[in-house]
């Protein structure tokens, strides 16, 4: 059960790294676009920031997912990432109290 709720955990972890990820990407695309009508990919291609001309002196935003696959294999691999690390830690912590015991 514990490997359940750590995987679980982990999960979420990736997901809100994940979602981090892709909205600092999205910012760093604003703030790096100067031209109006043009549309560009961040973060592996998933996500996209597109402005498009209205008049002479307005244009419109769009951003979104173009693809979910980069996401989704992010995800999976920072979850995977905690995992791995959290088993690791509690087994040398383990072993440490198990040579603390037996010093004693």
């Amino acid at each position: 059960m514990t490997y359940l709720k750590l995987s679980l955990y982990s999960l979420v972890a990736g997901l809100v790294t994940t979602v981090a990820l892709a909205a600092f990407s999205l910012l760093g695309l604003m703030a790096a676009t100067p031209d109006v009508g043009r549309r560009v990919e961040g973060f592996f291609g998933a996500v996209f920031f597109e402005t498009v001309p209205l008049d002479a002196d307005a244009f419109t935003m769009n951003v979104g997912v173009a693809s979910g696959w980069p996401l989704l294999i992010s995800t999976l691999v920072v979850a995977g990432f905690v995992f791995v690390t959290v088993v690791i830690f509690r087994w040398l912590k383990s072993y440490r109290a198990g040579l603390l015991s037996g010093a004693a």
